[in-house]
């Protein structure tokens, strides 16, 4: 059996025959992994974000549409409403700026 302070001192040897690494490659080493774990964390947030971010806009898109039509069915908003309401949520959608309808004053 190998005496403990023996041992110790052999890896001693050991690593001081080891050829040394320049801090500059450490840093180099330590700054392409903290790059590579961005790069990953942002190409992960964007997948994520296509996956359940547009399903869940044009699910709730959709629903206040069908709301809209449920409030004009019943009377409870004219056609005129109806028109305005579904003309600003199309151009929301698109991004296009909405236009004042006629007869408001803003």
């Amino acid at each position: 059996m190998i005496d403990p302070g023996v041992a110790k001192f052999g890896m001693v040897a050991v690593l001081a025959q080891a050829p040394r690494t320049s801090p500059s490659q450490i840093f180099m080493v330590v700054g392409l992994l903290i790059g590579a774990a961005v790069v990953l964390g942002l190409v992960i947030l964007l997948v994520r974000r296509k996956m359940l971010g547009g399903e869940s806009a044009s699910a709730q898109q959709s629903g206040l549409m069908d709301q809209l039509r449920q409030l004009r069915d019943s009377g409870e908003l004219t056609p005129e409403e109806y028109d305005a309401a579904r003309k600003s949520m199309v151009s929301r959608m698109t991004g296009a700026p909405s236009k004042p309808a006629k007869g408001t004053d803003e």
